[in-house]
């Protein structure tokens, strides 16, 4: 056992959250700009006036793509984030 001091004695230093990774924080600044541009087509494609003889929007391969692919996106953006969050507690 490396560290026998007890949890919680004035002695004991808390343990050093490792520092995020450069490649983390590039990757999370793509994903949030992917994520943005997600964002904006689909308001784009919300607020676009319907068109008689144009196919519903519902139909959109675009939409379908972006509705794919977008909550994968947010789950890795999360994770990483969770990642280089320090833990709560004492």
């Amino acid at each position: 056992m490396a560290n026998a001091t007890p949890r919680g004695e004035a002695d004991s230093a808390p343990e050093p959250h490792p520092a995020p990774d450069t490649g983390d924080a590039a990757r999370e600044q793509q994903l949030a700009a992917a994520i943005a541009d997600d964002e904006e087509a689909l308001k784009a494609m919300i607020s676009a006036p319907i068109v008689d003889g144009e196919a519903p929007i519902a139909d959109s391969a675009q939409l379908r793509e972006i509705a794919r692919r977008l909550p994968e996106l947010q789950a890795e953006l999360s994770a990483l984030r969770e990642r280089r969050t320090p833990p709560a507690g004492p």
